[in-house]
C-alpha cells in the first residue's frame, strides 16, 4: 500500500468531517484528466522522442529492442505498471457506479469523490473535460446529480487557440458547479464559448434547463452542446 499513499478524510480533516453535517463547505479544483493505465508506446516515447512518429510495426520493434538494451528502463517500466495497477484496484474498490468497466479515468473518480466529500448544501466548482457531460462512463454520475437536483451550472469552453487553458487547443472544457442535496428544479447551461469576448458577453447569462430534462433526451442523461 505504501506507493499508493492512502489517506482517510476524517483523519486528515477531523474538524470538517467529525462535525454535524460533516463534509466540506466548498471544493474548487481541476483534477487530473488521465487514465489509470500505463500506455506502453507513450511511456517509451517519453524516453525516446520520435517513437510516436514512426509506423506502428517499426515502433513496436524499436520498443522490443529497448526492453533488451535498456534493462534499467524495463525495470522502471515494470515498476510503474505494478504501481498503476494498484491504483486501478484501489479506485475500483471505492465502488462508484460506472467505474471498473473498461479503463478508469481519474476525472471520473474525482467527480464522485469530491461530490461525496461535500456536506449537505456544500458546493463544488470544478474544471472537467466535457466528456463528464456526455460519456457512458459518467452516466450514473449525471443521473445521480440531476435526480437529487444538485447540478447548479454548466459552462462549456472550446479551447480555441488556448484562450482558456494552456493545454490542447482541441479540448472542450466543462466548468461544473453542483450543490450537494440541493433539490434544485433547474440548472444553468452556457456556452460553448470560443473566446474571452464571447464568454464575457454571455457567460453569466445561462439558459435555465429543468433538472428532469436530460433524462428525457437520452437514456444516459447526456447534456448536448447548445450553440445558440
Amino acid at each position: 500500500l505504501e506507493p499508493l499513499s492512502p489517506a482517510h478524510m476524517p483523519v486528515l480533516f477531523p474538524e470538517v468531517f467529525l462535525r454535524f453535517n460533516g463534509g466540506f463547505d466548498v471544493l474548487v479544483g481541476n483534477p487530473p484528466w488521465e487514465t489509470v493505465k500505463v500506455e506502453t508506446h507513450k511511456w517509451w516515447a517519453q524516453r525516446f522522442p520520435g517513437l510516436l512518429a514512426i509506423p506502428t510495426a517499426a515502433r513496436d520493434e524499436a520498443i522490443a529492442e529497448f526492453r533488451i538494451s535498456r534493462p534499467d528502463l524495463q525495470t522502471e517500466y515494470e515498476s510503474e505498471v505494478a504501481t498503476v495497477e494498484g491504483q486501478r484496484l484501489a479506485v475500483q474498490a471505492l465502488g462508484y457506479p460506472g467505474l471498473g468497466t473498461g479503463d478508469v479515468d481519474l476525472y471520473e473518480v474525482f467527480a464522485w469523490r469530491m461530490r461525496h466529500a461535500l456536506r449537505d448544501h456544500g458546493r463544488l466548482g470544478v474544471v472537467f473535460p466535457r466528456s463528464l457531460l456526455a460519456s457512458g462512463g459518467t452516466a450514473k454520475w449525471r443521473q445521480a446529480t440531476l435526480e437529487a437536483g444538485e447540478l447548479v451550472d454548466v459552462t462549456v469552453l472550446t479551447n480555441t487557440k488556448r484562450w482558456a487553458f494552456d493545454m490542447e487547443a482541441r479540448y472542450t472544457i466543462a466548468l461544473v458547479v453542483i450543490e450537494r442535496s440541493g433539490g434544485r428544479p433547474t440548472f444553468g447551461v452556457a456556452g460553448p464559448f470560443e473566446s474571452m469576448d464571447a464568454f464575457a458577453k454571455d457567460g453569466l447569462n445561462p439558459i435555465e434547463v429543468p433538472s428532469t430534462a436530460p433524462s428525457t433526451w437520452s437514456p444516459s442523461s447526456m447534456l448536448p452542446l447548445i450553440p445558440d
